[in-house]
């Protein structure tokens, strides 16, 4: 056996081992870097999920306080018996139409139920007034 194709086999066994090296090196690199771009995504995505979750509670928030509001003036406008009946039944019929829209609208059944309930007051008022008037 020659000297030279000894040294050339292991020259070319070794080389061949470098390369493997570089390849292995070369896809761990990029499978890591691909689980840090995932990591960066995972965080980004939670972020903005927290960030859905505070504003979804701010607006069920502002309905209810928007409901709240609407239910003080109901009640102020049906203690006010003073108050012409035109004022009254636009009133109603405003509150009406208020409720009407945020039935749909309802973040739970509890509210929805309260918004039905308060449709149906008014519209029952509402029949009494008409029934007072044909009177």
């Amino acid at each position: 056996m020659r000297p030279s194709s000894t040294i050339s086999r292991v020259l070319s066994c070794r080389l061949r081992s470098f390369l493997v090296v570089i390849a292995v090196l070369g896809l761990s690199s990029t499978a890591i870097l691909q689980i840090i771009r995932l990591e960066r995504a995972a965080s980004r995505e939670t972020l903005l999920r927290a960030e859905l979750l505070r504003e979804r509670a701010r607006a069920e928030s502002n309905s209810q306080k928007a409901l709240a509001a609407v239910d003080q003036l109901l009640t102020l406008v049906a203690e006010r018996s003073a108050a012409s009946a035109g004022q009254r039944h636009e009133s109603l019929e405003r509150a009406l139409r208020f409720y009407q829209r945020m039935e749909s609208k309802a973040s739970s059944p509890e509210e929805k139920t309260r918004v039905l309930e308060r449709v149906k007051q008014i519209r029952s008022v509402l029949g009494d007034q008409i029934n007072e008037g044909k009177s």
